[in-house]
C-alpha cells in the first residue's frame, strides 16, 4: 500500500492526460465526424465551422477543470457540481459535432447545432 497512488494523484494524472489530449481531440474530432457522417456524393466542399472546434475545446477544458477541482477538494457538494459540469460538457461536446456546411451542385446546406 505504500507504493499505491493516492486518489488525489489519480485525479491530477487524469487532468494531465486530458490536458495533453485536448488539442488533438479538439482539432481532429469535428473534422473526422463531419467527413465521416455528413459527407455525400453530391458534396463539392464540406466545411466544419470554427464554432465546432471552440465548443469542443471548451467542453474538454471543463472536464480538465473538474479533475483539477476533484484533485484539490472532495466533498458531496463538489461531487454533485462535478457531475453537473461533466453532463453539461458532454452536451456541449455533442452540440459541437452537429454543425457543418456543404456546397453541392444544386444547393448550399448550412446545418447548425440549434436548428
Amino acid at each position: 500500500m505504500l507504493h499505491a497512488l493516492s486518489v488525489r494523484a489519480k485525479y491530477f494524472i487524469a487532468a494531465l492526460i486530458v490536458a495533453i489530449l485536448t488539442p488533438f481531440l479538439a482539432f481532429f474530432t469535428p473534422l473526422t465526424i463531419s467527413q465521416t457522417f455528413y459527407a455525400h456524393r453530391e458534396d463539392v466542399v464540406l466545411m466544419t465551422p470554427p464554432s465546432n472546434f471552440i465548443m469542443l475545446l471548451i467542453a474538454l477544458g471543463l472536464i480538465f477543470v473538474v479533475f483539477i477541482v476533484l484533485g484539490l477538494k472532495r466533498n458531496p457538494n463538489i461531487y454533485t457540481l462535478a457531475c453537473v459540469i461533466i453532463i453539461s460538457s458532454i452536451v456541449l461536446g455533442y452540440y459541437s459535432l452537429l454543425s457543418y456546411s456543404a456546397i453541392q451542385k444544386d444547393q448550399i446546406v448550412f446545418q447548425q447545432y440549434h436548428h
